[in-house]
């Protein structure tokens, strides 16, 4: 059996490929910095949570060379059976990242995604402003 994929890398983020489920995807804009989290299954059926927490860089703009980027990824215990259980978890973890002084008062982006298909992923997440992402082919693809 081929390997998971990686979810993701330290300078392209969170990695989609055809056939990867994701369920949801969270955004928090903080000041100077940011939060996003991407729920997804693995081919195991566990589910998953890659996120990642972003300060942006000396001339504070989102999408800057010099930001400090930290990406996470975690696998539900198992009693995170369910989808729905899954997103309630995802979506207590956000509440706490609005404890935290950069994200008081900002608002929680979340996207039902709820595809497999990276054609579909892309078309759905394309028309969020917030996203900056590129597309590169593997020998996979």
């Amino acid at each position: 059996m081929t390997p998971e994929p990686p979810s993701s890398d330290p300078v392209y983020g969170f990695m989609m490929f055809e056939g990867r489920y994701v369920s949801t995807v969270w955004s928090i804009p903080g000041t100077g910095e940011d939060w996003l989290a991407f729920l997804w299954l693995d081919r195991d059926n566990q589910w998953r949570v890659t996120h990642r927490f972003k300060v942006y860089g000396k001339d504070n703009q989102v999408f800057d060379s010099d930001d400090e980027v930290s990406w996470t990824d975690l696998a539900f215990p198992a009693q995170a059976k369910t989808e729905a259980e899954a997103i309630r978890i995802t979506d207590k973890a956000a509440s706490q990242v609005l404890e935290l002084e950069s994200y008081k008062g900002a608002p929680i982006h979340k996207i039902l995604v709820r595809t497999a298909s990276v054609e579909e992923y892309d078309k759905i997440m394309r028309r969020e402003k917030f996203m900056h992402f590129g597309e590169e082919k593997t020998n996979d693809t």
